[in-house]
């Protein structure tokens, strides 16, 4: 819809001054609300969140990234390459048996399910953390009875 200004009338003399003042700041009012968007802020490249490729195989987990920054916004793009059915966890490093499943994924920052990525499947994760986390305080990991110990974890860091 076509964006139209009204029109305004400045009489000359003394109050001619405040008048075009304010005119002036009607008339970048208007401009404002007539730019693409209706005046919004236009989204920026940075609000988008940052993609990041996560490829889960028989006991490996490959990632396209593995340092991160606080409050930015990731959308992990998961997908399992192997031949059984892989979940990808984002938590503290936690010792097979040392805790119930359901503990693990309370404690995670993020969860993608089992049932979520059968083998040639994928699923999205969006994702951002909350403060830093140093080397050997987060990871990627799948814990389904036997892949962990089998070496499939990812050691991350958020700085």
């Amino acid at each position: 819809m076509p964006c139209a200004a009204d029109s305004a009338t400045v009489s000359a003399g003394a109050r001619q001054r405040p008048r075009l003042g304010a005119l002036a700041l009607a008339a970048g009012l208007v401009l404002t609300a007539c730019a693409p968007g209706g005046g919004r802020a236009a989204a920026s490249p940075s609000d988008e969140p940052i993609l990041v490729h996560v490829t889960l195989a028989d006991f490996a987990i490959a990632s396209s990234q593995s340092a991160f920054v606080p409050l930015k916004r990731y959308r992990f793009i998961v997908r399992n390459d192997g031949s059984l059915a892989h979940e990808l966890l984002v938590l503290p490093p936690v010792k097979p048996g040392l805790m119930t499943p359901e503990a693990m994924r309370a404690l995670a920052l993020g969860v993608v399910e089992a049932r979520n990525l059968p083998p040639g499947g994928g699923h999205v994760l969006d994702l951002a953390f909350d403060k830093a986390y140093p080397a050997g305080a987060l990871e990627l990991a799948c814990h389904i009875l036997g892949h962990y110990e089998a070496g499939q974890r990812l050691p991350i860091v958020v700085r």
